[in-house]
């Protein structure tokens, strides 16, 4: 990788960015996918959490986003941003020629403000304007821009190269759908299955996590995955070392108590939060990884409409709560059904990950 000519150098980030906020408290009943993208609180699809047409500030595309955890993202596109969740938009300032490969660049550096904040100590311009970033810089004392898309080119194409050796050493190369999985994914599609509703504590073993506050562990410290209630990257922040008798079991589903976040967890792990629950299914039969993901689609589409952050889910609010699942001829639950949609869904999504390689553009299955 190519050095950067001049070392590096600190900078304030009010010296890299102006900052701007929404002004309209855009909520849930306006999103009506028309208009401009609307950026949000988030760990998934770019803190997007869909589009609206209502009247309020647009802001440029090739800006950055970040949130009140600390989550920055690049926008390539124009948008429109929430108030109530504290996103606030960063504009370059005539330092910084910004560009695609330059926004990725400058979010990992801010990668480290989602260590810094939480709920409880929520991120704003205020609070990190004065903070210094080490960036790198030219011969002539100026932020190097060459460098750093350098050094994004170089990553892309090393994770390029990684995923085609992946799916060429993993057998995944073909992904023609069987006979069974076209015919899972056309009657979950057609909505002909035969399916039942089930009690969520009939089916698991439901219990609350252990509480291991983010000030008590060192993250990049061990080897076993940290859980919280975020969304991005299966909700794993880092991998510690910690008490043994703290862990959680693995194959199993951890629901975030708050924000109802719902991930299966094939190893064990540390949870951040005692509101987190910890379901482990009681037949052995659905301690299968296709069908764990099967069943937290299902319980993610169950319990979704009915929690919220004030009205969060709780080992005392499952025991009544319910699930639907499918299920054979002779009413038993259908884990084949199960196993082959999931296995359906995931050759689709390689099969994205193949047309992205050879053609560079996104598909959607």
């Amino acid at each position: 990788m190519p050095q950067s000519e001049g070392g590096y150098k600190g900078f304030k980030i009010e010296e890299l960015f102006e900052s701007a906020n929404g002004d309209f408290d855009i909520q849930k009943i306006h999103l009506n996918g028309k208009g401009a993208c609307v950026v949000s609180s988030g760990e998934s699809n770019n803190g997007i959490v869909g589009k609206t047409d209502v009247p309020a500030q647009v802001f440029s595309a090739n800006t950055i986003t970040v949130d009140m955890f600390g989550n920055s993202y690049y926008q390539r596109q124009s948008y429109k941003m929430v108030t109530h969740a504290r996103v606030f938009s960063l504009s370059p300032t005539d330092k910084i020629c910004m560009n695609e490969e330059v926004g990725l660049y400058m979010i990992a550096k801010l990668h480290f403000l989602k260590r810094q904040f939480s709920y409880n100590n929520m991120c704003s311009w205020g609070k990190i304007r004065q903070q210094t970033i080490e960036m790198p810089i030219n011969r002539y004392g100026s932020i190097d821009i060459a460098y750093m898309e350098s050094c994004i080119h170089n990553i892309k194409n090393n994770h390029i190269q990684e995923l085609k050796a992946y799916l060429q050493c993993s057998g995944l190369g073909d992904c023609s759908l069987t006979f069974k999985e076209h015919d899972t994914i056309n009657k979950i599609a057609n909505g002909t299955i035969c399916s039942k509703s089930v009690k969520i504590v009939d089916f698991f073993d439901v219990t609350n996590s252990h509480n291991i506050l983010k000030s008590d562990v060192v993250f990049d410290s061990g080897k076993t995955p940290y859980v919280t209630a975020s969304e991005g990257n299966n909700s794993i922040v880092s991998y510690i070392d910690y008490k043994d008798d703290m862990k959680e079991s693995g194959n199993s589903i951890m629901i975030g108590g708050k924000t109802l976040v719902i991930t299966y967890q094939p190893n064990a792990f540390f949870s951040n939060d005692s509101h987190n629950l910890v379901l482990c299914a009681k037949e052995q039969q659905a301690r299968k990884e296709n069908i764990q993901l099967f069943l937290v689609a299902s319980l993610y589409k169950s319990l979704k409409p009915k929690y919220n952050w004030g009205d969060s889910i709780s080992k005392a609010k499952i025991q009544n709560d319910t699930f639907v699942l499918p299920i054979t001829a002779d009413g038993s639950m259908d884990y084949d059904f199960m196993d082959s949609y999931i296995s359906a869904v995931k050759k689709q999504v390689i099969s994205g990950l193949q047309e992205f390689l050879k053609t560079g553009k996104e598909t959607q299955s």
